[in-house]
């Protein structure tokens, strides 16, 4: 598995976290050391703040399979603990810069106080954490969207093993991920609560998107059912059918209607 994004991304914030944490130790060890703090605080800032962690979804997915989407989402998870919590710091920007009460602002207040670093090294150092400790939330913020978005892609691919061939096309899991989203299916694509005109329709409607020909015999064996070919659709509620028509464009809805 190739991982030098991954490396990189998660050394960045591994590192920027126990800066935000032990800050203190070279100020507290004398003044000549406030500068060399300050200064490696900004440069931490800048390259945390350069992180992507799209490209972090997209080397994960690149050439993907089942295997490394699993192996990835592992790694991360052990790594960056992204599925434990929301953010890494349970404080941010405007807690640090301006809440007396956060440990932060408390600590570099009081090290003014005891002229072991001037105001305006204190004020440094309290922007560079606050920056950090930002971007840092945001982005594991965004890297817990990624792993549940690439959670349901690992669904969609092992649902995919016991769909029927017609519908094993990534076209296909696009149409089925339609209904998952409305929740008229569920992640197996089974439905959820339809009547026997709603599935009708859906298959109906789901074909003709996807070109398939044998559209009943493809949705029961999907569904396990038989006879939607004989269902009469003139006995239907037509307003029960919206929730179904919503999933698919006018020309489809159209087309299937004149067949």
């Amino acid at each position: 598995m190739k991982t030098s994004i991954v490396d990189n991304y998660i050394d960045t914030i591994n590192e920027a976290v126990n800066w935000v944490v032990l800050w203190t130790d070279p100020v507290l060890k004398g003044n000549s050391l406030a500068e060399s703090s300050i200064s490696y605080g900004k440069d931490l800032h800048q390259r945390v703040f350069r992180l992507s962690p799209y490209e972090i979804k997209d080397e994960i997915l690149k050439n993907s399979t089942i295997e490394n989407i699993k192996e990835y989402s592992s790694f991360f998870a052990k790594k960056l603990e992204v599925e434990k919590a929301a953010v890494v710091f349970p404080f941010g920007f405007n807690d640090i810069m301006f809440d007396s009460n956060n440990e932060y602002h408390r600590q570099i207040l009081s090290l003014v106080r005891e002229e072991k670093i001037t105001q305006t090294e204190g004020n440094e150092i309290l922007q560079q954490i606050a920056y950090i400790v930002k971007d840092i939330n945001l982005k594991t913020e965004i890297l817990q969207n990624i792993f549940a978005e690439l959670k349901q892609c690992l669904t969609n691919r092992n649902n995919s093993d016991s769909v029927p061939k017609k519908l094993d096309t990534e076209k296909a899991l696009e149409v089925l991920q339609r209904a998952v989203n409305a929740n008229i299916l569920d992640n197996g694509f089974q439905c959820i609560g339809l009547t026997i005109y709603q599935k009708r329709r859906l298959a109906e409607l789901a074909s003709e998107e996807l070109g398939i020909k044998s559209k009943w015999k493809t949705f029961e064996d999907l569904w396990n059912i038989k006879g939607l070919a004989q269902v009469k659709m003139y006995e239907a509620d037509q307003e029960s059918l919206k929730i179904i028509d919503d999933l698919f464009s006018k020309d489809i809805i159209d087309k299937a209607k004149k067949k």
